[in-house]
């Protein structure tokens, strides 16, 4: 009986070590992988949509909560020669097999839509995914802030991923809506943001 006790209680304590060290792997690599994913996932995708900026994108990204009882979204300041020039914000919307993450790129002086990039997604391949080709990337490209961004307005949608089409469309739309209602609260705080 006594054996019994000495394995419970040496088995306990090795469990409990065991999960307070991957307790602590987990909460300090926790930084360093987001930051790796935000630096290969969105990365290239600022690059493609901001290929011109004189700053780090995302080492200058802040966390603003816009209203109360939402979270807080993500902007990533573009600037040129010091001066906030653009931004980029990542928004979600529901698509056939998930969310789709979008990045949304917003000209601060020209007020216009510089583009969109998909920037995750598990949609169907051969139809849904085609949201990351440029032929349908490219009609968002220029768009007035001001301007619905709907299938079948400005937006054809992808043959055969109707809902995936909308899925980009409604983020995109809450991107510009957001910026829209909060615009001087966002410029403010990116023009902010460290050089």
């Amino acid at each position: 009986m006594r054996e019994i006790i000495r394995m419970v209680i040496v088995l306990t304590v090795i469990a409990a070590v065991s999960g307070m060290m991957l307790s602590f792997v987990q909460k300090s690599t926790a930084t360093p992988i987001a930051n790796n994913q935000l630096k290969n996932i969105l990365g290239p995708k600022l690059d493609q949509l901001f290929p011109e900026r004189s700053n780090d994108p995302i080492a200058e990204r802040q966390v603003l909560t816009l209203a109360e009882g939402e979270g807080g979204l993500t902007f990533f300041p573009v600037k040129k020669d010091g001066e906030l020039a653009a931004l980029a914000m990542e928004v979600f919307g529901k698509g056939y097999k998930g969310e789709v993450g979008v990045l949304v790129g917003i000209d601060v002086a020209a007020g216009r839509l510089v583009g969109m990039r998909v920037t995750k997604h598990h949609e169907t391949p051969g139809l849904g995914a085609r949201a990351e080709e440029a032929e349908f990337y490219h009609q968002f490209d220029g768009l007035p802030l001001d301007k619905t961004v709907d299938v079948g307005g400005p937006i054809d949608a992808i043959s055969g991923a109707t809902i995936t089409s909308t899925a980009v469309c409604s983020g995109v739309t809450m991107a510009l809506k957001t910026y829209r209602e909060h615009q001087s609260e966002i410029i403010a705080a990116l023009s902010g943001a460290q050089e």
